[in-house]
């Protein structure tokens, strides 16, 4: 919303003529009152909101991360598991090897 400064000078011409010239000026210090309070409300609720988007997601990163390092476990033991089975097998090709030689 772009006011110029001739919107400006008519609103204010028109306020003087409804409001007279002793009204006119606590109005327009309610106005700005009113306006300040409403600036420091709608930013104070931007920050809250702010805040809480930013709880959420460090909240889902920590529910990620525990996601992860348990998924993690598993893939290690299945490493392990994988590295016993090989090393069950080269015994067994090992022994079976030294068998073949010995007859």
């Amino acid at each position: 919303m772009n006011i110029g400064i001739q919107e400006i000078i008519l609103i204010s011409i028109i306020a003087l003529v409804i409001l007279g010239p002793e009204r006119l000026p606590i109005v327009i210090k309610n106005i700005l009152s009113f306006s300040k309070r409403a600036r420091r409300t709608f930013n104070q609720i931007k920050a809250d909101l702010e805040k809480e988007v930013n709880i959420n997601e460090i909240t889902q990163e920590v529910h990620n991360e525990e996601i992860l390092r348990e998924l993690g476990e598993p893939v290690e033991q299945i490493k392990k598991n994988t590295n016993d089975i090989k090393k069950f097998f080269n015994k067994k090709h090992d022994s079976s090897y030294m068998n073949k030689e010995n007859d």
